[in-house]
């Protein structure tokens, strides 16, 4: 996720003064699946069958919508062949679906298979991966859920220029994992917003090339009538100058998103978008804040018969708009990534990252759609993110490493429900903590010269929660020192040296956690912990063994 506003036009210019920022009706994906022997994907076909009669009645309503409005006059032929999408995507049984980012910037790492485990007890079943790790993959196989990978955008200039280059990552990253049991890997994302203003352009024409060479790769290996590719695009791509119906892309990439919105459209991929409200409310002052979340607002945006009372629905609507003036208004639309920080800002609490994120299900879930697409919400959506990221970058805000809806090591930071019928999050299991013991300042000694240390500590290890805005901002001097030192020592991996701090620092065994301020505890090496506990424990039987023999042989 890039952080650049995405604070509406509409909205910038009512209230805010500024320049308007550069900021699913998911038609039903092709799945004109190739021939395949998997029996996951008999029992998708089946089920498919199966549901046609529960979904006669949609599909019937819908075809006798069609037939009054194809005998109407031409001006209503648009609203005819929006039916008519709508119709087929009745039929091919495309719901709204939640899914979440899977990101793994961060020193505390869950083995993949516990973050597998989560997924699967929370009943999510659609994720979304910015790399191709085989670790992750490998812990992905037969689980159900579909998957996103990603192609990180320093790897495009190769993709583009080579063929043999895209078949060998595909046939490395893609045709591997998708044999009998294994990955079910649905769309490869092509680059991370490419197309984003602060490259200045640097990406911008590998893409399509990138593309073109990857779907000819694809259908070597027989995987284009399945896999889908699609470019996750930050909303800068497109503007309004007033409201969501002015909507259009950038100039300089009008005619580049023209080339690339008939590529995706001739092959059924869905535009990828990323939507912030957050940041149109963290980078203006005069955003009004109920605008960003679903409960309605005292500010609506008016554009002539439609009305928008949430800042997520103009910013997809300003999309729907750029689309129409490029002849492809009916483009299905997937929103990448979405979702609310619970530190590192003011506006970055739990509850509203709770508020946020509920009133986001429940608005995608509900069907209503947004007021240019209505009764028919975005398809594909994948929540930001999944689990907190300690090692991401912060210049564009300390918020950038909590957007998870989990903390680092799965544990849910609030109630939360999916709309799965699973009730609130469940929690990780089998989580491989190191054993529970802390670094603490050292209550006897002088701290007067412990300020380098702390930054020490914090130029390795994650502060962030100490900063304004941060859950541990108001724990005191001490405090502070405590948990930065903590923070370093778990880094560590609970180095007894780690703790040092030329003598300042001490292990307790007593939690110092003060209210909503956590001190963490890290995650055990699970490879190194198992293959040490192995060796250990064969150790262990081969003694009893021998201790056994002897005292029987010594018996007779």
């Amino acid at each position: 996720m890039q952080t650049l506003s995405l604070c509406h036009a509409a909205l910038c210019s009512k209230f805010a003064a500024l320049n308007p920022p550069r900021s699913s009706l998911l038609s039903p994906l092709q799945r004109n699946q190739p021939p395949t022997r998997t029996i996951a994907h008999s029992l998708r076909l089946r089920k498919t069958l199966l549901q046609i009669h529960s979904n006669a009645a949609c599909a019937l309503e819908i075809a006798i919508k069609i037939k009054s409005l194809v005998e109407m006059a031409a001006s209503n032929l648009a609203k005819a062949l929006f039916w008519g999408f709508f119709l087929e995507r009745c039929l091919l049984f495309v719901d709204s679906a939640i899914g979440v980012n899977w990101g793994t910037l961060s020193s505390h790492k869950l083995p993949p298979s516990v973050v597998v485990d989560l997924m699967r007890e929370n009943k999510i079943w659609k994720v979304k991966l910015f790399d191709t790790d085989p670790d992750v993959l490998w812990a992905l196989r037969g689980s159900g859920i579909e998957v996103m990978v990603g192609i990180p955008n320093d790897l495009l200039a190769a993709l583009a220029s080579s063929v043999a280059a895209s078949d060998r990552w595909v046939g490395q990253n893609v045709s591997r994992y998708m044999v009998k049991g294994g990955v079910d890997i649905r769309y490869v994302a092509v680059g991370n917003e490419p197309f984003l203003t602060n490259y200045q352009g640097r990406y911008q024409s590998l893409v399509l090339p990138a593309m073109l060479n990857l779907q000819q790769s694809l259908a070597r290996a027989n995987l284009a009538g399945y896999i889908k590719l699609v470019v996750p695009c930050n909303a800068d791509a497109y503007q309004s100058a007033s409201v969501p119906s002015q909507g259009a892309f950038r100039p300089e990439l009008t005619q580049m998103m023209t080339q690339l919105v008939s590529f995706l459209n001739s092959n059924g991929s869905p535009f990828v978008v990323n939507i912030y409200p957050f940041l149109s409310l963290y980078q203006s002052a005069d955003f009004p804040q109920d605008y960003a979340f679903f409960e309605g607002s005292s500010h609506p945006v008016v554009d002539g018969q439609n009305v928008y009372y949430n800042a997520f629905d103009g910013n997809f609507d300003t999309l729907v708009a750029a689309l129409s003036k490029i002849g492809y208004g009916q483009m299905p639309v997937a929103v990448g990534e979405v979702g609310w920080p619970t530190e590192g800002a003011p506006s970055a609490n739990l509850s509203a990252a709770r508020a946020f994120n509920q009133g986001l299900i429940g608005h995608v879930l509900s069907n209503k759609g947004t007021p240019l697409r209505p009764g028919i919400p975005p398809v594909d959506i994948y929540l930001f993110s999944l689990l907190d990221e300690e090692q991401k970058n912060v210049l564009p805000g300390y918020f950038e490493r909590h957007w998870g809806i989990y903390s680092f090591d799965g544990q849910a930071k609030y109630p939360l429900n999916l709309g799965s019928g699973n009730g609130w999050l469940k929690n990780a299991r089998n989580v491989p903590y190191l054993p529970s013991r802390w670094c603490i300042a050292n209550p006897s000694q002088d701290l007067t010269g412990v300020t380098n240390h702390v930054k020490l500590a914090c130029s390795f290890a994650d502060c962030t929660t100490l900063y304004y805005g941060g859950s541990c901002n108001t724990i005191g001097e001490k405090g502070n020192i405590s948990y930065a030192f903590n923070s370093y020592y778990q880094l560590q991996k609970q180095d007894s040296k780690s703790c040092d701090f030329d003598g300042l620092g001490i292990v307790t065994f007593l939690d110092p956690s003060v209210g909503d301020c956590r001190f963490l505890v890290g995650i055990s090496d699970s490879s190194g912990c198992c293959l040490g506990c192995g060796i250990f424990c064969a150790l262990w039987f081969m003694s009893l063994w021998v201790i056994i023999y002897l005292r029987v042989f010594d018996s007779l």
